[in-house]
């Protein structure tokens, strides 16, 4: 397990992350003890191997150790007296030259994995993230001016969870929600289908991937992976693999909604 060696500032946001150093890496770090707790880390590990499974262009990250040797010189100001970070945390790498600008035909014509959009929407269903806007799909204009690549960051409020709620939204069956187009759609979605990068073709191919590589299998070695102390009740953790593979299941409905959808949403 990685450790955090320091805590560089506290980032203004709803989790209250913090951007810090590991080796030489600059990374995002969000504790065990800040707001929302455990949720927020089983949700951004879960998403992070699910879409590094789909092979989605997500920042590296995992589970790092923060321990009573790390540097909070910079940061102490910024921590609450009560206010737990030492522990098991998750972190995700720092998108160095990022710009979160997509509302350019010359932009998106410039990334390079600008297709990639159609598996995007499709994970945001699968997840349930109905937050997906400009601030969390970055453009790391690293490479040069005319290429560019895109990442999806940030999947701290997903799934709507526990037990019990996991299991209303599975007897209501929330897949035929259309709150995820509602939102996201104006944000970043519009962009990719008024371009015609975002199409019905591509959604479905992407769904046939989905089918192939997500399963139960898959989910048990994530599951596993993540650490005890982070669970507080396991019957949580298996109705959150239950309801995965329950959305997986009417993907191809999603498929057909968010084509509907976009048909009739007059693009931009």
């Amino acid at each position: 397990m990685e450790k955090v060696d320091k805590l560089i500032e506290r980032i203004e946001a709803a989790t209250d992350p913090f951007e810090a150093k590991i080796g030489s890496k600059y990374v995002y770090v969000k504790t065990f003890g800040s707001r929302w707790a455990n949720k927020v880390l089983i949700n951004e590990y879960i998403s992070l191997r699910l879409a590094q499974s789909l092979g989605l262009t997500i920042p590296n990250g995992g589970i790092c150790l923060i321990d009573n040797t790390i540097d909070i010189e910079d940061v102490i100001d910024c921590i609450d007296y009560d206010e737990s970070i030492e522990g098991i945390a998750f972190y995700s790498e720092k998108v160095h030259n990022a710009n979160a600008l997509i509302n350019s035909m010359p932009i998106i014509n410039n990334i390079i994995n600008k297709e990639e959009i159609n598996d995007i929407i499709l994970f945001d269903h699968l997840i349930y993230n109905a937050d997906r806007h400009e601030g969390n799909l970055l453009i790391d204009y690293s490479n040069n001016l005319n290429s560019f690549k895109m990442y999806i960051i940030d999947h701290s409020h997903v799934f709507n969870w526990n037990s019990k709620n996991l299991q209303e939204s599975i007897d209501n069956e929330d897949y035929k929600d259309k709150i995820i187009l509602e939102l996201n759609y104006k944000e970043v979605y519009k962009y990719f289908h008024h371009f015609n990068i975002l199409n019905e073709t591509a959604l479905r191919k992407a769904a046939d991937r989905f089918k192939n590589i997500i399963n139960g299998n898959l989910l048990d070695d994530i599951i596993n992976e993540i650490p005890k102390v982070w669970r507080y009740k396991d019957e949580d953790i298996l109705k959150l693999k239950e309801y995965i593979l329950y959305r997986l299941r009417n993907i191809d409905y999603m498929v057909d909604m968010i084509i509907n959808y976009t048909k009739y949403s007059g693009g931009i």
